[in-house]
């Protein structure tokens, strides 16, 4: 189990500030100048005996150096600050700045030799003791990098980072119970004046042990770590995280808060809030932290989403478009923020200004499909089909490498009866991808649709071969073979195993009850087929199916509703039809059972 201590023995080290060695150059008014720019036409002398020259020399390439490293360009400030050396070789200073940068770009044996080097040079000087430990640390050379701080403690002996960075260590080197004793022990010195640092690494540990009993003792910690300091927000974040690892996530809240109450607004804190408070679908006060953590950082854009995206949630349409708008202002090539606006749009209902976004994500976005296949949606919705059918022609076009856009693109065809073509097109995306289950599974329905039940039976198989538990596909066989009246056993033991594995699918379940009911098992049927209505009380089929078995056993008033409750639902003129004449012989049954005995032998 690694272990590192909220970036204490670390090689995060390099981010000490360092001295600057430019004694020599200063303003008139003995304030320091810029040296980030030096002028191109400054020349200076090349005799080495010149100790002013030297000084100069060494002062300017430290200075460039310096510039570098803050700009991020490694490479070039170890190049200024070797020939820094050339002028200053006995610099402490400048071997600690290259061990520094030597660690950026991940050359630690240089780094580890240059602080050796500014060790020897300035033996004091705690930085560079402190980063030569991280160092050693990382090359789990722990004998070495203990000195080090034992040496810096020794420096001074009231040194608070010291004293962390040897318990640090003993928890890195897996040494936890001896770790949790040393931070114990310094909770306990007088002269340690950090005990709140003490016990928050206590609680680190613990927690990173990860067990029951473990992570009691975090929380007792990080309790502790707050009575010693009450706005240490490290502390309260982690006793957050304890708290959401034992699946707690209103105590979690609660500390937070509580935090934020009473010591905020903290930005940290906020950003693991937010979200906490989204999870419970408590949106306004997730968007008041999310504003805590956008006024930290105006330029996280992530959060700013958020923001707008609870907005959305809200239905608050407006302020979202308003929030997006100007997001894009900053931003305009973010494809995210044009395709979450462009969806904005379409769920109010402005589909002219959600197609203008959606049709500006490029193709090479990881947006793109989405963009795509809403762009259609939104012709679609305005009873522009062409239009739709146009975007997604040459989408595909485009990107063949998505399999959704040939089964987005057959579903469309096929919505237009335009079952040919559809199935030319569902066609080619699975000669391109022969084990999506999707299109294959798309393919079988259209088979379906033209009446051609072995192809659909075969593809629907071949749906199975590359994943067994497709409910769907395990369903579609089994009502096909039950509409069928054939293979029922086998048509219940598939619908048996779909059910199982979507247990909350209505359909589902009318298929296995009408499969009971083509056995003759009645009452089973009855039971399923009710359970099945339940969960799907707005599909016709599912109620004709439960009337038919309630007819079946002889429940005619229960078969009336369902038959009535069918008509209601069904759309489709032939099945109305057919629905109608099953309630007509049902009442004409009915009339009969109510004529007197002399009547009915007549």
């Amino acid at each position: 189990m690694k272990f590192c201590l909220h970036g204490l023995v670390t090689i995060s080290m390099i981010g000490l500030g360092a001295c600057s060695t430019l004694e020599g150059i200063t303003s008139d008014n003995g304030g320091r100048v810029s040296v980030a720019k030096p002028s191109p036409t400054l020349e200076f002398s090349n005799s080495d005996s010149d100790p002013m020259a030297r000084r100069t020399q060494a002062d300017y390439h430290f200075a460039m150096g310096e510039t570098y490293a803050n700009e991020g360009q490694s490479e070039k400030a170890i190049e200024e600050f070797r020939h820094t050396l050339v002028y200053d070789p006995d610099s402490a200073m400048v071997r600690f700045r290259l061990a520094k940068e030597y660690v950026r770009v991940g050359l630690i044996a240089e780094a580890i030799e240059n602080a050796e080097q500014a060790v020897k040079l300035d033996p004091k000087t705690l930085d560079t003791r402190f980063l030569l430990g991280a160092m050693y640390s990382s090359m789990k050379m722990y004998d070495k990098a203990r000195a080090q701080y034992e040496e810096a403690k020794n420096i001074e002996p009231e040194n608070a980072d010291a004293q962390l960075y040897i318990g640090a260590l003993l928890a890195e080197e897996g040494k936890y119970d001896e770790a949790v004793k040393y931070f114990e022990g310094l909770t306990r010195n007088k002269k340690f004046s950090n005990t709140y640092l003490a016990w928050y690494y206590v609680g680190r540990i613990r927690a990173q042990q990860g067990t029951p009993k473990s992570t009691e003792q975090a929380e007792k910690a990080f309790d502790k770590a707050l009575s010693a300091k009450p706005d240490f927000s490290d502390a309260v974040l982690a006793l957050a995280a304890v708290y959401q690892g034992k699946s707690n996530p209103k105590k979690a809240i609660d500390v937070l808060a509580s935090f934020q109450d009473r010591h905020g607004p903290n930005a940290h804190v906020a950003e693991v809030l937010a979200p906490l408070y989204m999870d419970q679908e408590k949106f306004d006060q997730a968007y008041q932290q999310f504003e805590i953590a956008a006024e930290s950082d105006p330029d996280d854009l992530n959060v700013l989403l958020k923001m707008a995206h609870i907005l959305f949630t809200q239905k608050k349409y407006d302020a979202a478009i308003d929030q997006l708008e100007k997001l894009l202002a900053r931003v305009p090539d973010s494809d995210k923020v044009r395709y979450f606006l462009a969806a904005v749009y379409m769920e109010k209902g402005n589909y002219d200004l959600a197609i203008k976004n959606f049709e500006q994500v490029l193709p090479t976005s990881q947006l793109y499909l989405q963009a795509v296949v809403l762009q259609a949606h939104s012709y679609r919705a305005t009873d522009k089909k062409d239009k739709a059918l146009l975007v997604l022609k040459e989408a595909l076009k485009i990107r063949k490498d998505l399999p959704q856009f040939y089964s987005s693109l057959s579903a469309l065809l096929s919505e237009n009866k335009d079952y040919d073509q559809a199935m030319h097109v569902i066609r080619e995306g699975v000669e391109r991808f022969p084990n999506n289950t999707d299109l294959r599974f798309l393919l079988g329905t259209l088979y379906d649709k033209v009446g051609k039940i072995e192809q659909t039976i075969e593809e629907m198989n071949k749906v199975l071969e590359v994943n067994p538990d497709h409910a769907q596909a395990l369903n579609y066989v089994a009502y096909t073979y039950a509409d069928q009246n054939k293979l029922l056993d086998q048509a219940e033991a598939m619908a048996r195993r779909a059910s199982e594995i979507e247990p909350e699918d209505g359909y589902i379940l009318d298929t296995l009850g009408w499969t009971l009911y083509k056995q003759g098992r009645t009452i089973e049927a009855i039971k399923t087929l009710e359970a099945a209505f339940k969960l799907k009380n707005d599909e016709s089929v599912i109620a004709e199916h439960l009337g038919d078995a309630y007819y079946k056993n002889q429940m005619t008033s229960k078969a009336r509703a369902m038959y009535k409750k069918a008509l209601e639902l069904e759309k489709n003129e032939q099945q109305v039809t057919k629905i109608k004449s099953k309630l007509m012989a049902l009442e004409s049954q009915t009339s009969k059972e109510r004529l007197p005995a002399s009547k009915k032998s007549k």
